[in-house]
């Protein structure tokens, strides 16, 4: 299926969160909690006047030992953490992706989205420069994430499908059934959002209804039957899902972000709940999520589950925060995951490399700053040579004994000594141009051996045989 009707994600950027809660509406959810939720209650980050509000707080306190006292939801706390839609974005989407976007933002994104958008969404708001156009502003960091989600998500799925039936579980306020729909159109899209958290239950209905008034929207706290050829879309609390009546029925199933605030029962529960759901040999998981976040248990994906993607996206904002895409198959595709695990691994561990140059470079900057009040680090480092015209080769060798003397007078910092062969490499390096192309080879060969003596593999790599390319090359037109 290929049914694009428009590239847009959102219609109302300025006015979309401005929803008032309904108290007799939340209290409904509430009770309903209490009777029957069971062991899918909530963890305590969200639960009560914890509420999503304070789960930073929570989830520190797990570390520090520290006892979060739950209360209960009471009219006061209602009104100081659900009354609003605007009061719980920060729970839904947190406060980076509340932020409106700008060039930087952008930038960081901008390439990204290039590659995975496959479905045009970026002509709408973008040049092909990646210049905001008019209708970009009032998007914010979380819309860019929705772009990489559904296009992902849609490069997966059956083509062949007539339209997509999609199950997600937490999320939020509507945020990605709302693409689906503004994409897709309720013709091509059947959605069922679960949700265990009152206030997800309540703003998703309140928020989808008021974005789409044409939308056939069923509810349970409506008593609407749960009949998918009655509705385009189905918002219930998980408590009440019987899996087991749509078992085999979806295209997708999808979890954002929601299962990394979770405990291991509830994880292990929905996993097995998307294995039953999925359609066999072409459902797909959609799972995004920090797992070094509030969750750090067992991720136990069925076996039968064939992992097709795993990687970090703009939107990761932990070292291991994959997107991972799943196909339901039959029998054991463990060894081939492993293996989609092990180039995962070599992402992380890039990512860790880049984390420790900029503390290095981070480190060199601050000890070139204390440098200049001492002058030594700063007068030697900045010292080293630049190939030019100009350059001699006194400049050079005087250049040389300054780093010989720097680092052999009094013990020079860590991040110093991370610089000391490269540093010396480089005027070495130096001092062999400017002699070749001068004539005085024995002097080059004396250095280039020096060079050799303290990084061998470096003698053949392609930089220095272009300077040495460069110095004979420069001799011989002089002659």
């Amino acid at each position: 299926m290929n049914k694009i009707i428009k590239k847009t994600i959102r219609e109302n950027l300025h006015d979309d969160f401005s929803l008032e809660g309904e108290k007799k509406l939340f209290d409904q959810i509430v009770t309903d909690q209490e009777k029957h939720a069971g062991n899918l209650r909530p963890g305590k980050n969200w639960d009560l006047e914890i509420g999503g509000q304070n789960g930073e707080r929570y989830y520190h306190s797990q570390k520090s030992g520290e006892i979060v006292e739950i209360g209960a939801y009471s009219d006061e706390k209602y009104l100081e953490n659900f009354s609003s839609l605007r009061k719980m974005m920060d729970p839904f989407v947190g406060i980076t992706g509340l932020q409106g976007i700008n060039k930087d933002v952008v930038q960081e994104y901008y390439a990204y989205l290039q590659g995975v958008d496959h479905l045009g969404i970026l002509s709408s708001y973008f040049e092909a420069s990646g210049e905001m156009k008019d209708q970009a502003h009032g998007l914010m960091i979380t819309d860019l994430g929705s772009i990489i989600d559904v296009n992902m998500i849609s490069a997966f799925l059956d083509p062949g499908a007539e339209k997509y039936t999609i199950l997600e579980v937490g999320g939020g306020y509507g945020r990605l059934a709302e693409v689906f729909f503004n994409v897709y159109g309720k013709e091509n899209i059947k959605y069922v959002l679960l949700d265990a958290v009152p206030a997800s239950l309540m703003y998703s209905y309140l928020y989808l209804s008021k974005n789409f008034p044409d939308l056939r929207i069923g509810f349970y706290y409506h008593e609407d039957p749960f009949d998918m050829d009655l509705f385009d879309c189905y918002i219930m609390p998980s408590w009440h899902f019987d899996v087991s009546a749509y078992a085999g029925f979806f295209d997708c199933c999808v979890n954002i972000q929601s299962m990394q605030e979770m405990k291991q029962d509830h994880v292990n529960y929905y996993l097995g709940m998307f294995n039953e759901a999925l359609k066999d040999g072409s459902g797909i998981a959609y799972i995004s999520n920090e797992k070094d976040y509030i969750f750090q248990g067992e991720w136990n994906y069925p076996v039968n589950w064939n992992l097709l993607l795993k990687t970090r996206t703009p939107r990761s904002w932990t070292r291991n925060s994959p997107t991972e895409v799943f196909i339901k198959g039959v029998g054991s595709f463990e060894k081939g995951n492993q293996l989609v695990d092990s180039i995962y691994s070599l992402q992380l561990k890039e990512f860790d490399r880049n984390v420790d140059q900029l503390k290095i470079i981070s480190n060199l900057q601050f000890e070139l700053q204390k440098s200049r009040q001492e002058s030594a680090l700063y007068r030697t480092l900045s010292g080293v040579p630049l190939a030019s015209e100009s350059l001699t080769i006194e400049k050079a060798e005087e250049t040389i004994r300054s780093l010989n003397e720097y680092y052999h007078s009094k013990e020079p910092s860590e991040t110093a000594l991370l610089f000391e062969n490269m540093s010396k490499i480089n005027a070495h390096l130096v001092a062999v141009n400017l002699y070749l192309r001068n004539g005085r080879y024995r002097r080059a060969l004396l250095y280039f051996i020096r060079i050799g003596r303290m990084d061998f593999p470096i003698l053949f790599s392609i930089q220095t045989l272009k300077i040495i390319g460069n110095g004979l090359i420069f001799r011989l037109r002089r002659h």
